[in-house]
């Protein structure tokens, strides 16, 4: 799938990486120790929403990720 931008992108990660393991928001919630309204907020790529380096670092732990393979998985190339 083509995101369009970088926050796009983590929306995506977060949701398809909770969907394949077949976790609730709620569940993820309680596995990252994240708010289930911040993961249901990150998942729908809210205005205003991004995400500090503290939330990456604990989706990066859950999702069996170093922080930089986190990031890089989201940062991509923007064409004009």
């Amino acid at each position: 799938m083509k995101v369009a931008n970088m926050k796009q992108r983590l929306s995506y990660l977060i949701r398809e990486f909770r969907m394949k393991k077949g976790w609730t928001q709620e569940e993820m919630s309680h596995r990252s120790g994240l708010s289930q309204r911040m993961i249901s907020n990150l998942e729908q790529s809210l205005p205003g929403y991004s995400i500090r380096l503290d939330y990456a670092k604990k989706l990066a732990k859950v999702m069996d990720m170093s922080l930089s393979e986190f990031i890089e998985t989201i940062d991509i190339d923007e064409e004009d």
